[in-house]
């Protein structure tokens, strides 16, 4: 007969480990994204010729709205969702004791 599987595998991550690494990358992707959004906006939009005027949404430069402040709104928008909804709350003491 083999030898019986051990209770608990010694090599086995522990679940904040996992769950603080699933948090780190998806924060790194979302920072990414709009980071992104960002730059790319900002280089299409920013630098066409101003000689038959600026465009102007809500009292700024168009540019500015759809570059800056929409991605600010939407990662704003998204950071909430991630705290409130996917981030979660784990006791970092060991079920043993």
């Amino acid at each position: 007969m083999s030898d019986p599987i051990p209770p608990t595998n010694p090599n086995r991550l522990d679940d904040v480990f996992v769950q603080s690494r699933r948090e780190l990358v998806s924060i790194l992707l979302i920072w990414l994204v709009f980071a992104g959004w960002v730059i790319a906006a900002s280089d299409l939009l920013a630098y066409d010729d101003a000689s038959e005027g600026v465009d102007l949404v809500f009292g700024m430069p168009a540019w500015v709205f759809w570059a800056i402040g929409l991605p600010w709104i939407g990662a704003n928008g998204v950071i909430f969702w991630f705290c409130l909804g996917f981030m979660k709350d784990q006791s970092l003491e060991s079920e043993e004791t």
